[in-house]
């Protein structure tokens, strides 16, 4: 089975009286609705009513509801568009009610069954919860599904998810030729004692890769690598490659200690504080970019290190570097960034860090006060450098680890085997694998 997201809406301030989904595609064996709910009702719970297709006729509806107050139950029926309750504004603020309603064969010629799992949620004696079996007597295919509450207003925060589900597999077409790709090397560690912030792990992607059957192809994932955590002046290390079949994305590249030049990589790490070098930590072509400078040899800032997006900023007198950004990807299923590099660590009591870039970048490290912060896990962050005061240093923080992740339509064969325990998501019309461990697929 797998089940694939078509649209979602969350209500904003103002709130919002209908919820519709138009064009539903005629591609899919069941639908499926979730509702997270609240209206405008002052009471506890609130009628929603579904119309399909426009049509407000044609429903029987059976409902079986238990009342946690006294423990009863009853049952009731309906011949209009009624689905079940939500929560009103009657309730405990900031609870939302929960709802999933079922609708098999939504495209035959057939009559329209549905069902509905309902619970009216409070920190209180009276929530309840429904279960609805339904019938919409027509046989068009279902295009449209409106949701509208009794008094008119689902409140902001309210979010209804459209699915479309498929119960029997729909790999008709053979072995997938092709494959699109997101591969994230572990991103480079701090330096230490005013160090600058390592540089984020390559970051490579791309769509229709071709994949051949019956090979095992690898998948590497890269770790983040080790801040310096002696309190002089030394660097990071370079995170390691990661790697999926021919494709290659370089570790980061390590911040260095204080006075020292970034070390390359995917991204540049970041020069130290003190530094009068003007070579940058270089990224490698179309995976990063430069870790950043320090702004002068007085400069009490380290640089940080460049992300997939954009170079790491330079160190100034009294402010570390901030990392340089990550880059979008919605490979996964969710919108996320990958590859930020560190923040750039600096020296004396008041002055400040470097931020991480977004993409899991860790901090720089305050002066006088912290070590820096490590990159975020499966991301590729670079580690934020030391900071440093009065001949003490601290430790730059660890890069981020990598991340491999490859995603193709579903109407294509499942692999014939997966090693290194990927997550396995159905979302969205693909079959997306994400690894944070080592390992190989084979179609």
């Amino acid at each position: 089975m797998s089940v694939n997201l078509i649209s979602t809406v969350t209500v904003g301030a103002g709130g919002q009286s209908t919820i519709s989904f138009t064009g539903i595609p005629a591609v899919f064996s069941d639908l499926m609705v979730t509702i997270s709910g609240r209206t405008n009702l002052a009471g506890v719970g609130d009628d929603v009513y579904m119309s399909i297709n426009g049509s407000t006729s044609g429903y029987t509806i059976k409902r079986f509801m238990g009342n946690s107050s006294n423990g009863s139950s009853s049952s009731s029926s309906y011949t209009n568009t009624y689905v079940g309750d939500t929560n009103g504004n009657g309730t405990t603020a900031n609870t939302f009610g929960s709802s999933t309603l079922y609708m098999p064969n939504y495209t035959s010629s057939q009559n329209k069954t549905f069902s509905t799992d309902v619970v009216v949620e409070q920190n209180a004696a009276t929530a309840y919860q429904m279960l609805m079996a339904g019938t919409w007597a027509n046989s068009a295919a279902v295009t449209s599904l409106a949701f509208t509450c009794y008094t008119g207003t689902f409140l902001q925060g309210t979010t209804v998810s459209l699915y479309g589900v498929n119960r029997i597999p729909t790999a008709t077409l053979g072995t997938t030729p092709t494959v699109d790709y997101l591969v994230v090397a572990g991103g480079g560690g701090g330096g230490s004692r005013s160090g600058g912030g390592g540089g984020a792990g390559g970051l490579r992607t791309a769509s229709a890769f071709s994949v051949s059957p019956g090979s095992a192809l690898t998948v590497t994932v890269g770790a983040g690598g080790a801040g310096a955590t002696t309190s002089t002046s030394s660097p990071g290390v370079a995170g390691s490659n990661s790697v999926f079949s021919s494709i290659t994305a370089v570790g980061g590249g390590a911040g260095a200690g204080e006075g020292g030049t970034g070390g390359a990589g995917g991204s540049g790490g970041g020069a130290g504080a003190y530094g009068s070098s003007t070579t940058v930590g270089a990224g490698t072509s179309g995976q990063g970019n430069n870790g950043g400078l320090a702004a002068a040899s007085s400069s009490n800032g380290a640089a940080g290190g460049g992300g997939a997006a954009s170079v790491g900023g330079n160190g100034t007198t009294t402010v570390g570097g901030n990392g340089g950004a990550g880059a979008l990807s919605t490979y996964s299923g969710s919108s996320i960034y990958y590859a930020g590099g560190g923040g750039g660590g600096t020296q004396y009591l008041g002055y400040a860090g470097g931020s991480g870039g977004s993409g899991g970048g860790g901090a720089g490290g305050v002066a006088a006060t912290s070590a820096g912060s490590a990159g975020l896990a499966n991301t590729g962050g670079g580690g934020g450098g030391g900071g440093a005061s009065s001949g003490v240093g601290y430790a730059g923080g660890n890069g981020g680890s990598g991340v491999v992740v490859i995603r193709y339509p579903d109407t294509y064969n499942a692999p014939t085997a997966v090693t290194g325990s990927p997550s396995v998501r159905y979302i969205n019309g693909y079959r997306v694998y994400t690894w944070t461990a080592s390992g190989s697929i084979t179609f």
